[in-house]
């Protein structure tokens, strides 16, 4: 489980386990609260976003348009709540589903601002090899 979940990441958490979303909500809440100033911005902009899920998922109720964006986005963060993928994952992602791939290096690069310094190389390098493959792809 994300240590700061994203949007993407609160909707699939919201949809796998409500119980355990909400849990993970508190300890963040409180992990701002308590590092105060100090906090990282990673937090507070978790909090949000958990409030924004949970926004959406409500609108999603009686809109099925907004359940399909609500579902496409929860598809986004259970790709995201794994390891970033290699070389040899994105070459199958993006030959399975190339504008699904490129959504989800959007959402990693989302992930990458919102961890901002703490962003692990890993994912920036997974972040680099999507980008040339795409480019590798372009006519």
């Amino acid at each position: 489980m994300p240590d700061t979940p994203t949007i993407f990441e609160w909707l699939a958490l919201i949809q796998q386990d409500p119980a355990q979303a909400r849990k993970l909500m508190i300890t963040i809440k409180a992990r701002d609260k308590i590092q105060g100033l100090f906090a990282d911005p990673a937090l507070t902009i978790s909090v949000e976003e958990y409030d924004e899920a949970q926004r959406l998922l409500a609108a999603a109720a009686g809109d099925p348009a907004i359940t399909r964006r609500a579902t496409h986005m929860a598809r986004l963060g259970q790709a995201i709540m794994g390891p970033s993928p290699d070389r040899a994952a994105w070459q199958a992602l993006i030959a399975a589903d190339p504008a699904f791939a490129q959504a989800v290096c959007a959402a990693w690069e989302t992930k990458s601002v919102q961890l901002g310094l703490q962003a692990p190389p890993a994912l920036l390098r997974s972040i680099a090899i999507y980008r040339a493959l795409a480019a590798e792809s372009q006519p």
